[in-house]
């Protein structure tokens, strides 16, 4: 690949084949292409953070967001990375700043409030990233032979948006 795009579709399709660590430099070698690709920055802090390098994954995420503040995918992303962090309250935030109606938008009013086909959508997309994080999270404690926290079913419980289980 020369282009920084070329280097984040060769970096799906690394993931796609489970060679995470060869999507992570696809994904590095697109934002040395294009330093101000936001999508890319995006991408390189999703698979820092299936990685569980959070401290990474925030830098990457916040100079995505730092290029494009609407870009979906880095917003969402740090909710999760708040979220991993315990920061409950803050991840929260960070997911309804996503639905509010003061959020701006391009090219059409923003109905967030009432898309429920939209708000199902991100829903959906938002659980099944948090869940591959997740399970990406504990194949790599397994492989190294690392053993998971006790917080763990609880981080599962927020995820699944089940608060007292944690309590």
């Amino acid at each position: 690949p020369e282009l920084a795009t070329e280097w984040m579709a060769e970096s799906y399709l690394l993931q796609s084949r489970r060679q995470l660590e060869d999507a992570l430099s696809a994904a590095r070698n697109a934002v040395a292409k294009s330093t101000n690709f936001s999508f890319a920055w995006a991408r390189v802090a999703e698979l820092e953070f299936s990685f569980g390098r959070i401290d990474a994954a925030k830098d990457a995420v916040e100079r995505a967001l730092e290029l494009a503040p609407r870009n979906a995918q880095a917003v969402s992303l740090k909710g999760f990375l708040l979220a991993a962090q315990n920061k409950t309250k803050l991840a929260a935030a960070q997911f309804e700043q996503m639905y509010s109606r003061s959020a701006e938008t391009i090219g059409r009013t923003n109905d967030a409030g009432s898309n429920w086909m939209m708000f199902g959508y991100y829903i959906k997309n938002n659980v099944g990233i948090a869940f591959q994080c997740f399970a990406s999270g504990l194949a790599a404690l397994e492989v190294v032979g690392g053993e998971v926290d006790e917080d763990v079913g609880c981080h599962v419980a927020i995820l699944a948006n089940n608060k007292q289980a944690c309590q």
